[in-house]
């Protein structure tokens, strides 16, 4: 019987397996580039940063942060909501988040809808490798927002 050698050793961990994060904006005039992984603190900054904006907005503690289509959803609900003010807080929180590549700007530049999956690509590939297959061959093991 010969190996199966698609398969990763469950008895081994190779850190370089995870990949690169790459972005492409140049469907929409706008750049490509690589996210280098965040730093622990980045992550918090991120974290504590998300949060707050969440609360500020009365979005319900009962909601998950890591779950970008859920907050979107209840900030839409939010009475009053300044979408374009919530759009340059989350583009810089991602930007910051990301190492400013892509800096909120370029992030701005995407269409909403674009924009929106952009967020939720990157939350999911740094929480959770699984997930964000079905978007990238690129992932990173992070809990974010959670």
């Amino acid at each position: 019987m010969t190996a199966n050698r698609t398969r990763p050793d469950p008895n081994s961990f190779d850190a370089g397996s995870f990949g690169t994060l790459r972005y492409d904006f140049t469907s929409f005039g706008g750049v490509t580039g690589i996210i280098p992984d965040p730093s622990d603190e980045m992550i918090d900054t991120f974290t504590k940063r998300y949060r707050e904006m969440l609360q500020n907005y009365g979005v319900d503690d009962d909601i998950d942060p890591g779950d970008t289509e859920s907050v979107q959803v209840a900030l839409e609900a939010t009475e009053g909501l300044d979408v374009a003010q919530q759009q340059r807080e989350m583009a810089d929180l991602f930007a910051g988040l990301c190492g400013n590549s892509p800096d909120a700007e370029q992030i701005l530049k995407l269409p909403f809808r674009v924009r929106g999956r952009f967020f939720t690509w990157v939350q999911r590939t740094l929480s959770d490798p699984e997930s964000s297959a079905a978007d990238s061959t690129n992932s990173r093991v992070r809990k974010i927002g959670g």
